[in-house]
């Protein structure tokens, strides 16, 4: 089989963005075609166009899945209206500078998910903490973020009641989501065992700088008193050492909750 060029010349056509096209005649297995080559880019940069919008809508389809498995997560093991109506916009502002905060985390998001930075909630109960993670990691899903969100007293119990293979994947789900958050971590007694569940999900993000934020009634203006607390509420030990040491410290930003009543208690005489 042989292809030779005959000829070319500039047709009277332009391409959209004006430049002209050049016509082709070749002769291929004894019969000429015409083929139209434009002057200028635009097909490449279609082409281009094309290719990426395909990766993007693979990127969300992975996104998407990866998510579905994550929100199964936390609306059965967090229960506390994720799926409600809370978000920043319909937050009560008498802690405005707080909830800045929180929000202001969107603001510079790409470094703060590289760098591993996340929020420590601390302080007395009903002043919002809860309320505050649901809604930055609604926020963080509204921007392309895998994110879970479990309440740790009602999340590890449920584990016992769970196969090996179902109780692993579980907890997979949890080490590699790019953002999680775990309320009330403190707040229970946990077995040796269990201690040694949530030091492998920390020990797995820490290094990889995926951040983990926390809430707890724990408090206190001294940081190593927080620190102590952390420790003894988890049962102390090298192993309760380890975890605190690896949610409480440089990437984490302290948020306290301290002043004023518990919303829970607004209404009551």
């Amino acid at each position: 089989m042989s292809q030779t060029t005959a000829k070319s010349q500039t047709s009277s056509e332009t391409c959209d963005c004006g430049a002209p096209v050049i016509l082709k005649t070749i002769v291929f297995m004894g019969e000429p075609h015409t083929l139209k080559e434009p002057t200028c880019d635009c097909r490449d940069i279609a082409i281009a166009k094309e290719e990426e919008d395909v990766r993007n809508k693979e990127k969300r389809f992975a996104f998407e899945r990866k998510q579905k498995d994550l929100d199964h997560l936390t609306n059965d093991h967090f229960l506390r209206g994720v799926d409600g109506e809370i978000t920043f916009k319909g937050l009560d502002r008498t802690n405005n500078k707080r909830i800045a905060t929180i929000e202001g985390y969107l603001d510079n998001l790409g470094d703060n998910l590289k760098d591993g930075k996340s929020f420590g909630l601390l302080g007395k109960a009903g002043r919002g903490k809860t309320a505050l993670m649901i809604c930055l990691h609604k926020k963080l899903i509204e921007n392309g973020v895998t994110s879970a969100l479990v309440n740790a007293p009602l999340f590890f119990p449920k584990l016992d009641a769970m196969g090996i293979a179902e109780r692993e994947g579980c907890v997979e789900k949890l080490m590699k989501a790019r953002c999680l958050f775990l309320d009330d971590l403190f707040r229970t007694d946990y077995t040796p065992a269990k201690r040694e569940l949530i030091y492998r999900i920390i020990e797995y993000r820490y290094p990889l700088c995926l951040p983990t934020f926390f809430a707890s009634n724990i408090y206190d203006k001294n940081a190593e008193e927080i620190r102590k607390k952390m420790v003894s509420s988890l049962g102390s030990g090298e192993v309760s050492e380890a975890i605190a040491d690896r949610l409480f410290n440089e990437r984490v930003w302290l948020v306290m909750f301290i002043g004023g009543e518990s919303f829970r208690q607004g209404g009551l005489k």
